[in-house]
């Protein structure tokens, strides 16, 4: 998606789809889709703040949405959320709403979807 980053030798299982301004760090196998504004390196997903902070978020604009992720996407279950049904009901009007509705629209589109990446804990 627009402005998502792959570092070198990083390697993508087909069909995974990396959210609007991800960042797959160098040497990273991926095999999770990754969500929107995140840093992935094959064990830990994070808001990636520099990024948001080069793009002029602010640090509060990222505590929002890593609130947001840890609310909604760090448990066991996180890796099978396939909608956003309910989900975005308490980040209506967040800068970050529609970004994430998109993200999820075109993961739905693929012919065979990844789990996704579960935020802010250890992949094993």
């Amino acid at each position: 998606m627009a402005h998502a980053k792959v570092g070198k030798g990083a390697v993508f299982h087909q069909f995974t789809t990396l959210g609007s301004g991800a960042f797959c760090a160098m040497l990273t196998k991926v095999r999770f889709d990754v969500l929107p504004f995140c840093v992935f390196d094959e064990h830990v997903l994070l808001v990636d703040r520099v990024a948001l902070a080069r793009d002029g978020r602010s640090a509060q604009e990222a505590d929002e949405l890593d609130a947001f992720y840890s609310r909604h996407f760090s448990s066991q279950a996180a890796a099978y959320i396939q909608s956003l049904d309910g989900i975005l009901s308490d980040a209506e009007g967040a800068w970050y709403s529609a970004e994430v509705r998109r993200f999820f629209q075109i993961r739905g589109s693929m012919r065979d979807r990844r789990l996704l990446a579960r935020y802010g804990e250890r992949e094993q």
